[in-house]
């Protein structure tokens, strides 16, 4: 929903599509997307691999190209899901700066191998760009779930978030390893 609302302040469309209840290929058929974005856990990657297969063989099938960038908790620590599904790039750590300045680099025709958190290749993205400043961010886009998951407004639970992140490093988690991660050096970091 942040990324979306981000994105969508930047002038973009989106959409939602649920991998467990529905087709990613027949999604992208018909929404005629130029980017893809996968946010993922790691119990998350059968789904995920089953269907973007799906969506790379009929890619092929058609020649139409569809950029394919994964972020979450996933690729934020095993990067090299960016060779086991052949992604264009992946997003390692918060993707608030990172997924505007992509969209406008492939919208653009430029160079994404330089933007924070974004990496191209498995060894890519290794710095962190964080926003301090929440406050700056839109509110999330929670009618991209009124419109994607139209069942979830009968659903009586709604979370809302009031932090980012968390400052623990417990030894059965990952975020000890995130916290590890340099931060960016790119001059945008506040």
């Amino acid at each position: 929903m942040q990324l979306s609302a981000i994105a969508r302040r930047a002038g973009h469309e989106t959409s939602l599509a649920i991998l467990r209840r529905g087709d990613l290929r027949r999604a992208v058929e018909r929404l005629s997307p130029d980017v893809v974005a996968y946010s993922a856990s790691s119990a998350d990657i059968p789904a995920f691999a089953q269907q973007d297969r799906r969506l790379r063989d009929w890619l092929r099938s058609t020649g139409r190209r569809v950029f394919r960038v994964m972020g979450g908790p996933h690729p934020t620590y095993a990067p090299w899901v960016i060779d086991e599904l052949q992604l264009d790039a992946v997003c390692q750590g918060d993707g608030d700066q990172a997924f505007p300045e992509l969209l406008r680099r492939i919208a653009q025709g430029g160079d994404i191998g330089s933007i924070a958190n974004i990496g191209v290749t498995r060894a890519g993205a290794v710095h962190k760009e964080i926003v301090h400043d929440l406050d700056a961010l839109p509110f999330p886009d929670r009618e991209l779930y009124d419109t994607g998951v139209p069942y979830f407004r009968s659903c009586g639970m709604r979370s809302v978030l009031t932090g980012r992140g968390c400052p623990y490093s417990c030894t059965y988690c990952f975020n000890h390893a995130y916290h590890d991660l340099p931060p960016a050096e790119c001059g945008q970091c506040d």
